[in-house]
């Protein structure tokens, strides 16, 4: 069962923010081979989309519930997504997932 990890958020307006969000995301690109060899098989797909209101959008698939869970379980997942928050604004996630149903008995 397919899982998609949604990320939502607003960049700061703030110039210091935007400078240090900037280095931050410079930092991740330049880590991404490592990140893809490190969670090879985990991921599906991922795609960002932005637009000129600052508003970001980032999707990340998974093919399944534990694929996410060893994604989010690693601590370098976990201290990205620290620093992120206090770089933006309206930071939040979801983690969207097929509705199960359970026949009555």
């Amino acid at each position: 069962m397919t899982v998609v990890f949604l990320r939502e958020w607003d960049n700061a307006s703030e110039e210091d923010r935007q400078q240090k969000y900037r280095e931050f995301t410079k930092e991740v690109r330049e880590k991404r081979e490592y990140y893809e060899k490190k969670f090879e098989g985990l991921i599906k797909s991922s795609s960002d989309w932005s637009d000129i209101t600052r508003h970001m959008i980032s999707l990340i698939e998974f093919e399944n519930a534990e694929a996410f869970s060893k994604w989010w379980a690693d601590e370098e997942i976990q201290m990205l997504h620290i620093k992120l928050c206090h770089l933006v604004d309206n930071f939040t996630y979801r983690l969207l997932r097929p509705g199960i149903y359970i026949k009555p008995k």
